[in-house]
Formats: structure tokens, C-alpha cells, sequence
């Protein structure tokens, strides 16, 4: 990996670090979907993580699909705060929002927005026990709601897709197009839940291309300047590209040399300083 390219790649992680710093703050279904990004690769978000425990205004605004979906995500990774008493209270708003239209005309609802009905779905997993009756809703809008998304809108339709696979329903495969015509969060969403999901049991043309995914994320953010304007896609974005920096490095060091103890702490330095932030 030559230097222009490292510091391409130190630049470009750079860049997305301090836009995910300026744009997330907590209780929000991005912030927490970010989190939840991160976790699911076993790495640190590139900023202080600090989700707080809801204020009494925020508590009753959990009816609320973002307010709901943002704790969702917090219960479902274990945040100490969320006890007995804040499931319950969290069962109780997801419950009210049963009793809204999924579907409207005008698409604005929770369904509709990725990051929302997947911390939704996450916390509904995790609170199964405590509302069965709403997890079931949830359920059959996940198999009602495939044909209101487009198979060829990548980044809904595989949040969707995830979300249906927390709660044992698989949709039909996403119609993936050439590489070239991606946007770079659409390929690092594929390569992410790849990653981590086995949700491509279904799409096995999906599955098997991560590797390509992976390439042409690299070979994109080598050449041209990212300008991703969401958090939630700015996430994906920075996690998928820094996992494959990590990996390629470490995949060359494995092939060229036989690693003991003090070449595999070379191999984390070489990783750190491409990642270094300029």
C-alpha cells in the first residue's frame, strides 16, 4: 500500500470521524444504530461514546418512534442503565405505536426510516418476553412491509432485511447492480452485514461477492474524496473501510512473514500509523 493511498484512506477515515462527532447526539436512532455498527464488528466508534440514561422529558417521549428506536438500540446492547423498570416503560411505547399506520400514504413513519425500524426491531428482541403481543404486530408488518420498499434501493431494503432476520422472517434477495453504479455507503452496507449476519443464506449471490465489495470499497476511497451527509451512512462507511485497512494489512504481513509476538505489534503499529489521523 503505497503512502499517497494510506494517507488517502488516513484522510478519508479522518473526515468521516469528525462528521459522526459534529452530527450524533444522544437520545437518537442514529446514535444509537452507530453504536450498534461498531459493536457488531467488536470495535470503538472513533469518539467518546456516552449514552446517558433518559431524562424524565425524554422518558415520556417513548411513544415516539425515535425516542423508542434510540432506546432500543441501548437496550439491546446491554447499557446498564436499561433495567426491569425502563423495559417496561419501553414495552408500554411500543405498544402505542401499534396503534399507528405503518403504512401512510405520505411513507412518514417509523417503517420508512431504516435506522428507526431497525432499532425498533433490536429492541423488540430484546424485550420479547415482556411484549409478545406487539413483537408479533411488528412480525407481520416485517413480512407485509417487503413489497413497499424497492429491492433495488439497497440501503433501506437490507436494513429491512435485517430487521425482518431479528425476527425469523427472510425477504426475497436485493437486486444488486454493478459495482461501478454503487454509492460507497450502499457497498459498505452490503460488506457490513456480510459480515456479521448470516442473513445471505437466501441471497447467496449477495454473500459471495463480499469479497468484491470489500476491493471496490477500497479501490474508492483510494481514488476519490468521500461526501457522505448522513450519520447513520457515515458509520457503516467508516467502520466497513477501517475493518478492511485493518485486515489487508494484517492479510500482507501474514503472507510475507511467518508472525511471532513482536512482528504481530509491527503489524498493529503499521495498522495505526496508516490510520493515523493527519
Amino acid at each position: 500500500m503505497s503512502d499517497p493511498i494510506a494517507k488517502s484512506f488516513g484522510y478519508q477515515l479522518d473526515e468521516l470521524a469528525m462528521y459522526l462527532k459534529d452530527n450524533l447526539r444522544w437520545p437518537s436512532p442514529d446514535y444509537g444504530f452507530t453504536l450498534h455498527v461498531f459493536s457488531c464488528l467488536g470495535e470503538e466508534p472513533p469518539f467518546e461514546a456516552e449514552v446517558a440514561a433518559l431524562s424524565s422529558e425524554d422518558l415520556e417521549r417513548l411513544e415516539e418512534a425515535p425516542v423508542l428506536a434510540a432506546v432500543g438500540y441501548a437496550i439491546s446492547l446491554g447499557q446498564k442503565w436499561c433495567d426491569n423498570n425502563l423495559k417496561m416503560k419501553w414495552c408500554e411505547g411500543f405498544d402505542r405505536l401499534t396503534s399507528r399506520d405503518p403504512f401512510p400514504s405520505d411513507r412518514f413513519s417509523f417503517f420508512f426510516r431504516p435506522a428507526e425500524l431497525l432499532g425498533v426491531s433490536l429492541g423488540a428482541v430484546a424485550c420479547l418476553d415482556s411484549c409478545e403481543k406487539s413483537v408479533k404486530w411488528l412480525r407481520d408488518i416485517l413480512i407485509k412491509g417487503e413489497d413497499y420498499i424497492d429491492r433495488r434501493d439497497i440501503w433501506p431494503y437490507m436494513l429491512g432485511a435485517y430487521a425482518a432476520s431479528l425476527l425469523g422472517h427472510s425477504w426475497r434477495p436485493v437486486i444488486v447492480p454493478r459495482i461501478e453504479e454503487m454509492a460507497v455507503e450502499e457497498t459498505a452496507v452490503l460488506s457490513w452485514v456480510c459480515t456479521f449476519r448470516k442473513l445471505f443464506d437466501d441471497m447467496p449471490d449477495v454473500k459471495t461477492r463480499k469479497d468484491e465489495y470489500d476491493k471496490a470499497l477500497l479501490l474508492r476511497c483510494g481514488e476519490t474524496v468521500l461526501n457522505i451527509k448522513d450519520p447513520c451512512r457515515a458509520a457503516v462507511a467508516y467502520a466497513t473501510l477501517r475493518s478492511n485497512v485493518n485486515e489487508y494489512v494484517e492479510s500482507r504481513y501474514e503472507r510475507y512473514w511467518q508472525i511471532n509476538k513482536a512482528e504481530k505489534d509491527a503489524v498493529a503499529l503499521v495498522t495505526s500509523a496508516l490510520l493515523l489521523i493527519q
